[in-house]
């Protein structure tokens, strides 16, 4: 019987700062990571895309959305977990120094919005 091979993935560490640097830049990387990240409960891609389609004006299939939802998890942005119901991806932050830095990012963001509805 022969040996099953394993595939070898390729684990590249990303830089934090150039991470949220690059994913600030970007109107459609940046209102995705503020969807996941201001979500109460982790969401779907198909929640993330009507959400971001309502921000954005534009219209985002799910499976586009998943695409840029994938990069954002080799970049240590997001992480997919099951839905014990029914088995489908759901979305959350996850533990990384990116994440944090985005977090601290988006809460800033968040407030000078804020200050600026007040003026």
């Amino acid at each position: 019987m022969p040996r099953k091979r394993k595939r070898k993935t390729r684990r590249v560490q990303y830089e934090p700062h150039l991470v949220v640097a690059k994913i600030l830049d970007n109107d459609f990387l940046r209102t995705l990571v503020y969807v996941v990240y201001t979500a109460k409960i982790p969401v779907g891609s198909g929640a993330i895309a009507r959400e971001i389609s309502k921000l954005l004006g534009r219209k985002y299939d799910h499976a586009y959305v998943s695409t840029y939802l994938r990069q954002l998890e080799k970049w240590g942005v997001v992480r997919p977990y099951r839905d014990p119901n029914n088995g489908r991806l759901l979305w959350w932050r996850a533990d990384s120094r990116a994440a944090e830095m985005l977090a601290e990012e988006i809460s800033k963001q968040e407030m000078k919005k804020l200050l600026e509805a007040i003026e």
